[in-house]
């Protein structure tokens, strides 16, 4: 009798568990089915959205005015052989075309109306003298396209998240975030929204509620992330000048996956208001160690100095809360010196080509040689030096992952998603987030034991029970003592030259991530940097040999890089160039030295050729 009492109370318990665990599931389902129901009805009102504008369809001369750089168009415009209203009912068509017929998708929302009504009220009013004015009006007539998460008036900032959908109400933002008030202010034209990952975090962009944006180049691989609908839109011309955030590379990333100029600021020297950061939840950068920054992505170096002019403008500095009043230096960015002489300042420049975590491939090796020989040939003195345990990857790894990958991080997007769920891009922080300890150590213990030395490092980088105060203290120590290691290191050069690693990977890859090391040198650093395309993928480069690679790398994320390595000829690949803090325009002027010794070289290669 003692027997069937026990035996009952066990199944009432096990009837009620039961029941709680299918009223669970019957209300997260629930829950999702209205997110993405939501998220669907979005996605319709931006489809259904009429625009005058495209009434009658591109034309060849308007794909034609969409290929010139900001420079040519305002000249054009300036001179008034364009009117204004005409360049940006071009862009819109372009832009149009190019997501939505020829498949780029790299749009989340459009505002053409608004976009051609500004454009007529600037070939109404605009005078010669404000044309000529490139301090106050830099941007004067140029449509700009902006990253998900800025902040315009009448847009969700949606972060790629359906719960965010509506999050401002029906129709959007009630104003304009600051970031784009400056844009406005200095003539600039925004007139779309572009693509992100799911919580702006990855190098791939792909969400639940926009869906994924292809690679310009080849449709089947990335176009990088996190502002990888930025990238896509500049490389198709669909954009003169794209305004992306970078905490991660995620302006530098796009850049180099679709063979266009980034650059990531100085973060102490930039506005960071107007656009969302952290989990989405605040519309500045909440991060203690580095920040999130705004940057440009355009066709040439110039593109990215235009913007520069806005962000670094005195008008960024009146509306902006913490933005110190250093408008940009015309001397330094033209000559590399503040001298009155014009002389061009001849650079030191350092060069590496391993960070001792991940070794890049053939034609990343490649690019940065080529970039080297260039920079030689406008008489800089260039000159490798190699990092060291104080300086490489595997310190940039433990950084990185503890800043963004550690449980209390992860726990916070799990809660900002609302029941949508994560993303499959997330399917290795998923695993880590619901881990238990045990299985955590013996993963650890089968990585070590299979000579999979960086996959245990990740996971010693991310301990089971989560990151404590004094682990985030102790993390800044490191932080400090890694700008330290690296300040010493570079004393004698004005610029370092840094590989792009590897070229656009395909779609769906989870664990690119890792390649970022390359990337957030410059964030971790708080130094500026931008990229620079160089070369593309050689038919004989389609391959990363596992046994030149050092035994601790001859693992299986090396053969995840030889497989999406093969196929991946004529693309794009890069270089990066970093300089000291506040040093901007310095970086910008051996951006620009870079790319007219590369076009020097292209125009000698190809007269003998002839």
């Amino acid at each position: 009798m003692k027997f069937l009492n026990i035996s009952a109370e066990k199944l009432g318990i096990a009837a009620v568990v039961a029941v709680g665990s299918l009223i669970y599931v019957y209300q997260t389902g629930s829950q999702k089915r209205g997110l993405a129901t939501r998220a669907a009805v979005k996605v319709k009102q931006r489809n259904a959205k009429k625009h005058e504008v495209l009434i009658d369809a591109l034309t060849e001369e308007e794909e034609s005015l969409c290929g010139l750089t900001s420079e040519k168009l305002r000249e054009l415009l300036a001179s008034k052989q364009k009117t204004c209203e005409a360049v940006i009912q071009a862009f819109c068509r372009k832009a149009r075309r190019d997501c939505f017929v020829d498949g780029l998708n790299a749009i989340t929302e459009e505002f053409y109306d608004e976009a051609m009504e500004q454009a007529r009220n600037i070939d109404l009013h605009t005078t010669p003298e404000m044309w000529e004015d490139v301090v106050k009006y830099p941007l004067l007539g140029l449509p700009i396209s902006v990253k998900d998460n800025i902040i315009v008036k009448g847009t969700d900032c949606t972060y790629g998240l359906q719960t965010h959908v509506f999050r401002d109400g029906p129709n959007g933002a009630v104003k304009d975030g600051t970031v784009v008030e400056v844009i406005k202010k200095a003539g600039g034209i925004p007139f779309l929204k572009s693509n992100v990952p799911q919580f702006v975090m990855l190098p791939e962009t792909d969400n639940n509620l926009w869906g994924r944006t292809n690679n310009f180049h080849n449709s089947s691989r990335t176009a990088g992330g996190s502002s990888g609908g930025e990238g896509a839109l500049v490389a198709s011309n669909s954009s003169v000048i794209g305004l992306g955030t970078d905490i991660m590379g995620n302006v530098r990333i796009p850049a180099l996956f679709n063979g266009i100029f980034g650059f990531k600021p100085t973060d102490r020297r930039i506005i960071d208001e107007g656009y969302y950061s952290s989990s989405g939840k605040n519309n500045y950068s909440t991060n203690p160690l580095f920040k999130s920054v705004v940057g440009p992505l355009a066709k040439n170096v110039e593109g990215c100095a235009t913007m520069m002019r806005a962000l670094f403008s005195e008008t960024a500095h009146d509306l902006g809360r913490n933005v110190p009043l250093m408008p940009f230096n015309e001397k330094i960015y033209c000559t590399g010196s503040s001298s009155s002489s014009g002389k061009k300042k001849k650079l030191r420049i350092g060069y590496f080509l391993t960070n001792n975590h991940i070794e890049p491939c053939k034609t990343a090796i490649r690019a940065s040689m080529e970039a080297r020989e260039a920079f030689a040939s406008r008489g800089h003195k260039v000159k490798e030096f190699f990092l060291n345990e104080q300086t490489g990857g595997d310190i940039l790894q433990e950084i990185m992952l503890t800043v963004f990958e550690d449980l209390a991080t992860l726990k916070q997007y799990e809660k900002d998603l609302d029941g949508e769920g994560f993303h499959s891009l997330y399917f290795n922080y998923f695993l880590r987030l619901y881990c238990p300890g045990f299985i955590h150590q013996s993963v650890k213990g089968f990585f070590a034991l299979t000579g999979q030395h960086r996959l245990k490092k990740m996971m010693d980088c991310l301990p089971s029970n989560g990151t404590s105060v004094t682990d985030l203290y102790s993390l800044q120590g490191t932080v400090h003592a890694f700008r330290d290691a690296w300040f010493e290191a570079t004393k004698d050069f004005d610029i370092i030259l840094c590989p792009g690693i590897f070229p656009a990977h395909n779609h769906g890859c989870r664990d690119m991530i890792m390649t970022a090391t390359y990337n957030c040198i410059a964030n971790i650093l708080r130094w500026p940097c931008g990229a620079v395309p160089v070369t593309q993928v050689l038919k004989e480069e389609e391959n990363y040999p596992l046994d030149p690679l050092p035994l601790k790398q001859q693992d299986s994320f090396a053969k995840t890089l030889a497989k999406h390595l093969e196929g991946s000829e004529g693309m794009p690949v890069g270089v990066q160039v970093l300089a000291k803090p506040f040093n901007d325009e310095l970086c910008l002027y051996a951006m620009m030295e870079l790319e007219v010794a590369l076009k020097e070289r292209r125009s000698q290669e190809y007269t003998v050729l002839q």
